[in-house]
């Protein structure tokens, strides 16, 4: 949600939109989390907005890093109480544009002993596959987040279907490892609904869509719409 808000500031090359007001704004609102990618292009952050970051309730923060050492220790000295891992270079891509977990299961187990010392919950993002929730499990990780993309952009019927299926078979098997899942890719106001009938979903994460919406409502009622919308 945050690295849009970031993307226009620097963009703009002004100090508006301030993320750390809208951050805050979305605190008051009832977000559970704001997600902030550290690896976007165009999204700098300023010493300013480390200190301001920190300022914000804990569990408010998670931040999407590659898995590199020198990221994990800059994350570890952060504010995050959650961290997810996700690709930063093409190598690490999967084919539907996660992490490639089943080729980066050594990197995954020492990024997990590094911030389970600083008490971070650490997940992955990973394709709708149960086989990559299982990586991820094994490897000491205590969530994951699945990429809803290519379910968000399937138009047909048949396509719609069977995409839901594989992220309902993914969600089953995440929970069976006995981690927290979260979702993520092209969501919004249109197809959540059917997104919450896979399973046992914790959270779920919409940044575009709600940014989007609040250019009309603003952002408490769009977050207030979003909320209804996940019954509750």
């Amino acid at each position: 949600m945050l690295d849009s808000v970031f993307r226009m500031r620097e963009q703009q090359l002004w100090p508006h939109p301030d993320p750390l007001e809208f951050a805050r704004a979305a605190e008051a609102a009832g977000v559970d989390a704001v997600l902030l990618g550290l690896h976007v292009p165009h999204v700098s952050i300023r010493d300013r907005d480390w200190q301001t970051l920190r300022e914000l309730a804990r569990a408010k923060l998670c931040l999407a890093v590659p898995p590199r050492t020198n990221v994990l220790e800059q994350i570890a000295a952060s504010a995050a109480a959650r961290c997810v891992l996700i690709p930063g270079s093409r190598q690490e891509h999967s084919s539907g544009g996660a992490l490639a977990v089943g080729l980066l299961r050594a990197q995954l187990s020492e990024a997990a002993r590094v911030l389970e010392r600083h008490d971070i919950e650490l997940g992955a993002r990973i394709d709708p596959d149960p086989v990559a929730a299982r990586h991820c499990a094994e490897a000491g990780l205590s969530c994951v987040e699945i990429n809803t993309a290519a379910f968000a952009l399937a138009t047909r019927p048949a396509s719609r279907a069977r995409r839901l299926e594989e992220l309902a078979e993914t969600v089953q098997a995440a929970d069976s490892h006995g981690l927290r899942i979260s979702v993520r890719g092209g969501l919004d106001f249109e197809n959540i609904s059917e997104l919450i009938s896979c399973g046992p979903i914790s959270e779920v994460r919409i940044g575009q869509a709600l940014i989007a919406q609040a250019l009309f409502d603003g952002i408490a009622a769009s977050i207030a719409r979003m909320r209804v919308l996940l019954g509750g």
